[in-house]
């Protein structure tokens, strides 16, 4: 190409555009709305991978709408790299109806699943059995199985929305430590000082103040900075009249409340990190923007 030859951008972005994930996603929720139909298919989407849940009948015609519609809006779907996981029982059906698109077709079996986790164990996938079964119901809508039915902590009747609030079962308190761990790990690859639940304040015997402990403590080159980790659930029943912003704002206001000035007189900084249980992160997500280019370099 000579240097008065010019490369003209006719579709998409460029590569290492910051704007293309919000390009392209305000591109594609258009095309995602106008194949909605939650009375007889579950869509999941990720970037530019589609995926739907649905009988038989109803996927292929969501896969036909999805052919025909989405070169409108620059989505271009490839039947050859699609592959349809279904009961065994109905894997002969499938390949009959599949056939004209080239669709790859696969039988879904506990022992395949299995395979699969085997083979994501291999590489530090943190998940048994149990938790992948339930985040897959879960990610498409489906019931929990083998639910227990009450609570171990509390004997309330046992559901998902029980589970995400009940402070005696163990599960709240099991999830914040499984996130102050992940953060702990990933702050000790950039940084060499870095203690999990740190003493901020020591406890006050005279009035019976218990000790002010944050769930993390990082020393940079300059600087201490201390970490406290807060998961909430955003669709419980007090928060119903907030929307998720104002839920993690608020709990990161709290948290600010109770540990800003313990952490000004160690001369050290305070970040909450507040997550929904569905994993929205509030403004403590720049603490892992900054610590990650760290470890890239």
């Amino acid at each position: 190409m000579s240097k008065t030859d010019a490369l003209l951008s006719k579709e998409g972005v460029m590569q290492g555009d910051p704007l293309s994930m919000l390009m392209y996603a305000s591109s594609t929720l258009p095309l995602i709305k106008s194949l909605y139909n939650p009375s007889t298919l579950v869509q999941n989407w990720y970037t530019d991978d589609s995926s739907c849940t649905a009988k038989l009948p109803h996927l292929l015609k969501w896969f036909q709408m999805l052919c025909e519609l989405g070169p409108k809006y620059g989505y271009y779907p490839e039947p050859k790299k699609t592959i349809l996981i279904v009961d065994p029982t109905f894997k002969d059906e499938a390949n009959v109806i599949v056939q004209p698109f080239g669709i790859s077709v696969d039988q879904a079996t506990q022992d395949s699943i299995l395979s699969i986790l085997d083979a994501k164990k291999k590489r530090a996938f943190r998940c048994s059995v149990d938790e992948f079964r339930d985040a897959l119901a879960m990610r498409y809508q489906r019931p929990l199985l083998r639910m227990p039915a009450t609570c171990d902590g509390c004997g309330a009747a046992f559901n998902l929305e029980h589970a995400l609030d009940c402070r005696k079962g163990g599960l709240v308190i099991q999830r914040h430590n499984e996130i102050r761990n992940a953060l702990g790990d990933l702050a000790s690859i950039a940084f060499r000082n870095v203690i999990k639940e740190p003493i901020v304040k020591e406890a006050n015997i005279r009035d019976g103040t218990p000790a002010l402990i944050a769930d993390i403590s990082i020393r940079g080159p300059q600087a201490v900075a201390l970490l406290d980790v807060r998961v909430v659930d955003t669709d419980a029943p007090s928060h119903i009249h907030w929307n998720t912003v104002a839920v993690l704002s608020s709990a990161e206001e709290e948290k600010k409340r109770k540990y800003n000035s313990a952490a000004e007189a160690h001369q050290a900084s305070f970040t909450p990190f507040v997550v929904s249980t569905d994993g929205m992160l509030g403004r403590g997500e720049f603490l892992t923007k900054k610590v990650s280019p760290k470890h890239k370099h």
